[in-house]
């Protein structure tokens, strides 16, 4: 199964606050942890949420669950509590909050509706493709700049990427913008690492660093 895209203004998740960095009105950071504790604690609930996540959040879960390189038994748990509480995912930490035996009651529960997605999706190998890697090959910025356009248009964007995106979303490097571009450059990021390419080693630099290494042992 190929990875699906869209474009973070078509996520049902973001629309509802799943990445938010603060709790709901007149709810503290402590509270929000603990009411994730308590959701997945009754099971009942927790299952009627998945069940919500699954059929109303259509462009998420393709999204989201077709990415074998996130944990998405966590998307699932996190994105449940969003939307039977509101509570965003940044509050996830209630999960530690469980017992070891209600910890594998949740995950196992958040496991069997992944399944029943994908199955529904007719997709039940759930055999996913990744195909943005975080280190890219070596070149010059323009080639990095174009290399990063031309990836993010086969993931979502193929009308090319936006201006600008929320902070929060670019922070996490979910989806991509010009700001973003002009944010590295002037960071003078040339290699552009801060969009997921990998800076170039050199031999010489390795083997200088050797000798000071030694010399600095030596002494």
């Amino acid at each position: 199964m190929r990875r699906m895209y869209h474009p973070w203004h078509k996520w049902e998740c973001y629309k509802a606050g799943f990445y938010r960095t603060t709790p709901p009105k007149g709810m503290s950071p402590d509270d929000a942890r603990q009411m994730y504790c308590e959701f997945l604690e009754d099971t009942p609930r927790f299952e009627s949420a998945l069940q919500r996540v699954t059929s109303e959040w259509r462009h998420s879960c393709e999204h989201f669950l077709s990415n074998q390189n996130i944990n998405r038994i966590a998307w699932l748990g996190q994105s449940s509590m969003c939307i039977a509480t509101g509570i965003p995912a940044c509050f996830r930490g209630g999960f530690k909050l469980l017992s070891e035996v209600q910890r594998d009651t949740a995950n196992a529960t958040a496991d069997k509706w992944l399944w029943k997605w994908a199955k529904e999706q007719d997709r039940p190998q759930l055999c996913f493709e990744f195909s943005f890697p975080r280190a890219l090959r070596p070149g010059t910025t323009q080639e990095r700049v174009a290399e990063y356009v031309r990836r993010w248009r086969t993931m979502g964007y193929p009308e090319g990427i936006p201006d600008t995106v929320p902070e929060r979303l670019a922070a996490l490097g979910l989806a991509p913008s010009w700001q973003s571009v002009a944010l590295a450059l002037l960071k003078n990021d040339l290699h552009l690492t801060a969009l997921g390419f990998s800076a170039p080693t050199s031999k010489w630099y390795s083997a200088i660093k050797h000798l000071e290494i030694q010399r600095r042992e030596a002494a």
